[in-house]
């Protein structure tokens, strides 16, 4: 047996016996380098740097706002900093999450800049009516046939076998009536409570619509995701829990759309007219609020269903969605992950349905706005 060990290609080591000078000169120096690269990059873009990083800046902190939703992405980045931090200090190194954020980070970015808009709407129906018939399938997503696992794609398999012998067409069939039943069920909670809560807050006065603005701003800047866990861990996890604590936790962005819509609206002279004639508010509301932020709120609602199908796979990735055995693409990547070197379609199938499936939702969102815009 060969004891010998390999050298690794990048080794990392903390150099002991350095002072305080040198350790924060070599910290210091190394963000103004990165500041000089990213302002390389940056200038070859044809972008002035100082625009730029000026700009990056007043996003992040130039409003309350702004801060409330920095502080609200950096305390789930700082959590998993202090999660791997021991790892890292008993040297249990490992680069695999590094590498998968990359490349993710990378196919987003690229989908994002040269894919918007080229996905046609017939994609989404056909993922859509595919999940849908299902039931159709002679297999049953669930049974388990330890002699047919990992079979390779073929007229009576059409995406192979996964590590249980169950087929991988079907699951991916199931697990598509899972994600777009929680994408559409949320969607409906948000977009439900955000209108109202978005149309009472616009038509309140000052000071109940400052309490409850302040009230969504508070909820915008807590890590919601970490609250879904927690409840999807307290609660029994399923597709109902899923649907009620995604939807209650981000209806927060259709109430600041909406509002804002409504404080537009309120001084046309359409609705002025009609209040000075003596129309009532749940009148004004039913027939002029509601049908002038419809295509806003339609827009958000797919948005919402991206995110909620996000969400769901992320949950069900964790482990803290649906429950094992039955199929959600979230579930699947999970179990994939540790096949992902000798049988990397079982992970590249479902992520390509999310992607494929998020991106197709976007782009009707995009669609939608489009349309609305050109005919006003």
């Amino acid at each position: 047996m060969n004891n010998s060990m390999k050298t690794p290609l990048i080794r990392l080591a903390k150099r002991e016996g350095m002072d305080k000078r040198t350790v924060w000169a070599i910290r210091v120096g190394s963000i103004l380098l990165a500041l000089l690269l990213g302002a390389l990059v940056i200038a070859i873009s044809g972008v002035n740097p100082f625009k730029a990083y000026g700009t990056i800046i007043t996003g992040a902190l130039g409003k309350k706002t702004a801060i409330r939703q920095t502080v609200k992405i950096a305390v789930p980045l700082l959590g998993c900093a202090l999660a791997i931090a021991p790892c890292f200090k008993m040297r249990f190194w490992n680069i695999g999450a590094e590498g998968q954020i990359t490349a993710g980070a990378i196919a987003a970015s690229y989908f994002a800049l040269y894919w918007v808009g080229k996905v046609p709407s017939a994609v989404l129906l056909l993922i859509i009516i595919a999940s849908l018939l299902a039931p159709l399938s002679p297999y049953d997503p669930n049974a388990i046939n330890t002699l047919e696992k990992f079979l390779s794609p073929s007229a009576a398999h059409w995406l192979g076998t996964d590590n249980f012998g169950r087929d991988t067409f079907t699951r991916i069939l199931y697990g598509g009536r899972v994600s777009l039943l929680v994408g559409f069920l949320s969607m409906l909670v948000s977009i439900i409570f955000g209108t109202v809560y978005g149309i009472v807050s616009g038509i309140s006065g000052k000071v109940v619509d400052g309490i409850m603005m302040r009230i969504v701003d508070i909820l915008m800047s807590v890590p919601s995701f970490l609250i879904i866990i927690t409840l999807n861990i307290y609660m029994n996890a399923g597709i109902k829990t899923l649907v009620v604590t995604i939807g209650l936790f981000s209806w927060m962005g259709v109430a600041r759309i909406v509002r804002a819509e409504v404080l537009s609206l309120r001084e046309r002279d359409f609705i002025l007219a009609s209040e000075g004639l003596g129309a009532g508010k749940l009148w004004v509301i039913s027939r002029h609020f509601i049908k002038n932020v419809l295509s806003s709120v339609l827009v958000a609602s797919t948005n919402s269903i991206a995110s909620a199908i996000l969400t769901e796979s992320s949950l069900s990735y964790l482990g803290f969605g649906i429950t094992i055995p039955n199929a959600s693409w979230g579930g699947m990547l999970e179990g994939a992950q540790t096949y992902i070197l000798t049988h990397p379609m079982l992970a590249v199938y479902p992520g390509a349905c999310i992607l494929i499936t998020v991106l197709s939702f976007n782009v009707l969102g995009n669609a939608i706005r489009r349309s609305y815009g050109s005919g006003r």
